[in-house]
């Protein structure tokens, strides 16, 4: 479970910041190419108590806290809506290497701690738009970066981190 690894990897991060990075984790795994995978229960942070093989664990493992929904309501809207953004659009399931090649290009950020890509829609069966800029800040601090040229407007951006997604409206 993806709040045990984080817990481990970040053991003095308090419960706000390790909700924040998950909601950060969704975005870009949401808006990467291939098939993206959530197991029950993580979008609102489900533990397993740090069993990472719980095939044979008991009920007391395995089972769902649906209290957890209820507590972390921001981060299971945050992956809800990552995951309707997905479904909208095409650019982000493009099927094969070559469409992936052709589509994707990084840009370079003043930060290195910023991840900033584009991807071309046009001609996408089913896309609405023609140019995409997904832009992740790992960092808790403004980044400063140059957008693309164009008319923007912003289609997703994470409620209590700077971070989003950039999609200009040029369709």
């Amino acid at each position: 479970m993806l709040w045990d690894k984080l817990r481990a990897s970040m053991p003095n991060a308090d419960e706000p910041g390790l909700v924040e990075t998950m909601k950060l984790g969704y975005l870009a795994l949401f808006t990467a190419q291939g098939v993206p995978f959530l197991h029950g229960g993580e979008e609102f942070a489900r533990s397993k108590g740090g069993n990472n093989n719980s095939y044979n664990a008991p009920d007391s493992v395995n089972e769902i806290d649906w209290s957890l929904k209820h507590r972390h309501l921001e981060l299971f809207k945050d992956a809800r809506d990552a995951i309707a953004l997905r479904k909208a659009h095409p650019v982000f399931r493009l099927r094969t290497r070559s469409q992936v090649e052709s589509r994707l290009q990084f840009a370079g950020a003043r930060n290195e701690r910023v991840l900033m890509f584009t991807l071309d829609g046009s001609g996408l069966p089913g896309e609405a738009w023609s140019r995409v800029c997904v832009i992740l800040n790992s960092d808790g601090a403004a980044a400063e970066i140059s957008l693309p040229s164009g008319a923007r407007s912003v289609a997703f951006r994470e409620r209590s981190l700077p971070i989003g997604l950039d999609a200009p409206a040029t369709r």
